[in-house]
């Protein structure tokens, strides 16, 4: 049996969900980053402790990167959530 044969047999009982699909992807498009704030110490000599610790300092938020295996498993989750 084909895949059209199969499909000719599918009714959907509410078509118009089928716009939802590319939400997700337009979110990760259109919105900006999430950014966590870091916990910070204010010390008066943060040049010297920054540069005792081989650090170059930063702003107070990162944007998180997802790992590959998140990345790879971010579809699944989401599709049989």
């Amino acid at each position: 049996m084909s895949w059209a044969e199969i499909l000719a047999h599918v009714e959907l009982a509410l078509p118009w969900v089928l716009l939802a699909l590319p939400a997700p992807l337009l979110v990760w498009l259109l919105l900006p980053p999430y950014r966590e704030r870091q916990e910070s110490v204010r010390i008066p000599f943060f040049e010297d402790a920054a540069r005792a610790a081989g650090r170059a300092p930063s702003s107070g938020a990162v944007v998180l990167r997802a790992t590959w295996l998140q990345k790879l498993l971010a579809p699944v989750v989401w599709r049989h959530a």
